[in-house]
């Protein structure tokens, strides 16, 4: 398996999967580090976290910062959800089977 370098121009260009506004402290490196995370990805994909900072601040009421399906978790559940999820999409590693309507 061959791995190509990347280069932050080109994904600046892709499609943004993590929404401006999505009210983290100014400087934190938790929302910069997702969204390049995120811009890295060329497959259908699913966020999943626990309760904190990241998930407080980026869902408020009716508001997501997040552009694909997110799933959060109670503070010291942080398996289930994988578990969940992997069990109603298949095999993780088999991702063409892997289809996300939105």
């Amino acid at each position: 398996m061959t791995t190509k370098a990347l280069k932050l121009r080109e994904l600046a260009k892709g499609e943004d999967r993590f929404a401006h506004g999505h009210r983290m402290c100014a400087g934190c490196g938790a929302p910069i580090v997702v969204k390049q995370v995120l811009m890295a990805t060329d497959y259908p994909i699913i966020a999943a976290n626990a309760t904190g900072c990241l998930e407080v601040s980026s869902c408020i009421q009716q508001f997501t910062a997040w552009k694909i399906p997110w799933m959060h978790s109670a503070l010291k559940m942080r398996q289930q959800p994988y578990q969940a999820l992997r069990r109603c999409t298949g095999r993780w590693s088999n991702r063409a089977s892997l289809k996300i309507k939105m």
